[in-house]
């Protein structure tokens, strides 16, 4: 029981390091992207943190808590974005968004 606590204190700060560093990759990310982002149309406050932005796309491109959709975005928004995604993530990734965007953009 004792070795079990002692392991779990001890990979506790490592933990918070490599959750460090996610952060700081993730404001290194956004940094380098907020401004494309913006121009299509996407909320600052979907790009608040990490999770909510992959939230957000996971859910199809749209956020409960504001009620932002991307069906919302003008065609060339929507175009834009999704190549955008389709370059950062590829087109297996980004869950629902991309899917959502390509269907807009086919019509």
């Amino acid at each position: 029981m004792f070795t079990h606590k002692t392991h779990s204190l001890e990979s506790a700060p490592m933990a918070f390091r490599r959750d460090g560093d996610k952060s700081h990759e993730w404001k290194r990310w956004l940094a380098q992207h907020r401004q494309t982002l913006i121009r299509t149309g996407i909320p600052d406050s979907i790009l608040r943190d990490e999770r909510y932005w992959l939230v957000f796309l996971e859910s199809g491109g749209w956020d409960a808590e504001s009620g932002f959709d991307v069906d919302a975005l003008t065609l060339d928004q929507a175009r834009e974005l999704h190549d955008f995604l389709v370059a950062q993530y590829g087109t297996g990734t980004s869950g629902g968004c991309i899917q959502v965007l390509a269907r807009r953009i086919s019509n």
